[in-house]
C-alpha cells in the first residue's frame, strides 16, 4: 500500500511557504476537524486549490488531503 509519503512532504512545503494566505489554512483548518471521507477532503481542497492556485498538481492536492489527518 503507497503511503503518499513524497506528496505530503510536497504539501508541507506548500502550506509552510504559503501559511500567511489565511483562507488556505482556514481551508485546511475545516477540512482537518471536519468529519469529512476522504473523497470529500480531496474534493474540498481540489476545488480551493484549482481556485486559488490554478497550476496546483494532483500530487499537491493528495497531498494535502494526507496531510491533514497528520495535523495534531
Amino acid at each position: 500500500m503507497k503511503d503518499y509519503s513524497t506528496e505530503k512532504i510536497i504539501a508541507r512545503e506548500f502550506i509552510i511557504s504559503h501559511n500567511a494566505d489565511e483562507q488556505l489554512m482556514d481551508m485546511l483548518n475545516e477540512v482537518r476537524t471536519m468529519k469529512y471521507t476522504h473523497s470529500e477532503k480531496w474534493s474540498i481542497i481540489y476545488d480551493f486549490m484549482k481556485e486559488h492556485y490554478p497550476s496546483a498538481t494532483g500530487t499537491l492536492i493528495t497531498g494535502m488531503a494526507y496531510y491533514v489527518d497528520e495535523w495534531l
